[in-house]
């Protein structure tokens, strides 16, 4: 079961930093109030006398906005699959992690000789069990080099990027690995790896440290017994692998696994199945080799059609604020055999909600490097010219389609700095945040304008009620294209409220979009 979550009661936490609109959290749902003759406010279960009419006066109800997921914009690809052990790159494993000044990437290849035939059937791991796990890394994001690490050897040589699979795994073989950094963890653990693999053990009496572990029966689909096993590392680099299972469970497509700060667990999600359908499944432990069975977490988006399922995870938060939790997974169209991805937020990476407005990123032409389908990474980092990005990979074939080999890449699909989604205001439109304490003395606004367009922003107190000199008269309209708005009342930017006193902001919208804003310590 999810660890419960506290907090959920107002005023709300909102840390110094960037905060993007990628949900409602930040608008209110508003109040509804009903006045009688007098005007004054009826409480609910009040009785009303004769025939009397109430009025309604609902009190900060939202009105004219809309959220909208952007869509991306794409790179060219920065890593192509040149060598004989990245014949074909695997979907949906692309991991970046921008890590003592360095982005480092971790992907999966599928050798060569798995095409093979006459080759394929002396090898120790076949089929998808016998991928590779690959190693780049980049000083700013957009230039990328393959280091010859010298850990596997591959046809008589060490200098290759392989950093895990074949005999780095062993016979258990390896696909759909998570790597992240777990800051908790001794120096000699401070990564941390899931992975599916094959295994002889029998679920529930060998493996796990608990008899009766429940098991995924779909584990037996593939030839042997799949289950999900743990490697560790000091760098990211050099693997220890475990050998026993760590959860019964199948998964061959790319997990993503990580520490929450927050939760105070680590935090599994992998892929799942509902009456024959790929599904997001999620799971908690507060000890990352032994894991309880994942159970379904998110089994249809807002766009699925009859022949879709929900395809990969690629959940990340947003870079500086890990309060904001995002998945961007595939749907997958069954009919035509490809895919487009679309974007969820959570606020406590328990409860989810699809991002309107998607998909964010869908193939391009035919022909084209990522023509016939794109697979979203993990991994949403900052990037050199006011960007972020996520990883994805790019094919030009449909899913299914026999693989061509070294046609593939991985590119960025990218966003200006906080514009992943916004709350759209196509006229005149309003809303106010719930009450807030905001660890700052300023705020900033990621905003953009029409012709004749503004944003205002009122601080009122808890009961709605204006904060003197600092109402909509005396806020400076915010017009234009600008990343970083400040807001100011009359002469002054400061916001009026000691750090213990909650603030209610109320925004004032005319044919604008804004995306987010940025509180200043």
């Amino acid at each position: 079961m999810p660890t419960a979550w506290p907090g959920t009661a107002p005023p709300f936490d909102v840390a110094a930093g960037y905060h993007p609109f990628v949900d409602y959290r930040y608008v209110h749902a508003g109040r509804a109030r009903w006045l009688d003759a007098d005007g004054v406010e009826r409480r609910t279960w009040d009785p009303v006398e004769g025939n009397s009419w109430l009025t309604p006066a609902h009190a900060a109800v939202p009105h004219g906005i809309r959220l909208e997921l952007q869509p991306a914009a794409k790179s060219e690809p920065f890593i192509r699959g040149d060598q004989p052990w990245e014949y074909w790159l695997v979907d949906s494993v692309d991991t970046v992690i921008h890590d003592s000044g360095r982005y480092r990437l971790w992907y999966e290849g599928a050798p060569e000789d798995l095409w093979d035939a006459q080759r394929r059937q002396h090898l120790p791991a076949r089929d998808i069990w016998g991928v590779v796990l690959c190693y780049a890394e980049s000083d700013d994001g957009l230039t990328w080099r393959k280091p010859e690490l010298g850990l596997q050897e591959w046809s008589g040589s060490r200098a290759n990027n392989i950093v895990l699979g074949r005999e780095l795994a062993g016979p258990r073989g390896l696909i759909g690995a998570a790597v992240f950094r777990d800051d908790t963890a001794p120096a000699h653990e401070r990564f941390k790896c899931m992975f599916m693999g094959q295994t002889d053990a029998v679920p529930g009496l060998e493996g796990l440290p608990h008899p009766g572990t429940p098991v995924d029966p779909m584990t037996r689909m593939h030839e042997g017994q799949a289950a999900i096993f743990a490697a560790t590392s000091p760098d990211g680099l050099g693997w220890t692998v475990h050998d026993k299972p760590i959860a019964w469970h199948l998964a061959d497509t790319g997990n993503v696994a990580e520490w929450d700060p927050a939760l105070q667990t680590y935090v599994w999600y992998t892929r799942g199945w509902s009456w024959g359908r790929r599904t997001i499944a999620r799971a908690e432990t507060t000890d990352f080799h032994d894991w309880p069975l994942a159970t379904p977490l998110v089994t249809a988006s807002p766009i699925d059609t009859p022949w879709s399922d929900i395809y990969t995870i690629g959940k990340t938060t947003y870079p500086g604020d890990p309060s904001t939790h995002l998945m961007f997974p595939n749907v997958y169209d069954r009919s035509g055999d490809t895919t487009s991805v679309v974007a969820l937020a959570s606020a406590d990476n328990i409860g989810w909600s699809f991002i309107p407005g998607g998909p964010c990123l869908e193939p391009g032409p035919r022909g084209s490097v990522d023509g016939g389908c794109v697979f979203a990474g993990t991994g949403l980092v900052d990037l050199p010219g006011d960007r972020i990005g996520i990883p994805y990979g790019a094919f030009p074939a449909p899913h299914k389609h026999p693989a061509p080999g070294h046609g593939e890449g991985i590119a960025w699909a990218t966003w200006p700095r906080g514009r992943l989604a916004g709350l759209v205001a196509d006229r005149h439109a309003e809303f106010w945040t719930p009450p807030l304490h905001l660890h700052g003395a300023t705020l900033r606004l990621n905003a953009k304008t029409e012709q004749g367009g503004s944003i205002r922003v009122e601080l009122q107190n808890e009961d709605w009620t204006p904060r003197d000199g600092y109402g909509l008269e005396q806020s400076a309209p915010i017009r234009g294209d600008h990343l970083e708005a400040p807001v100011t009342w009359a002469a002054t930017t400061r916001v009026s409220a000691a750090a213990s006193r909650p603030v209610v902001l109320r925004f004032q919208l005319t044919n604008a979009t804004l995306f987010g804003f940025e509180v200043v310590a």
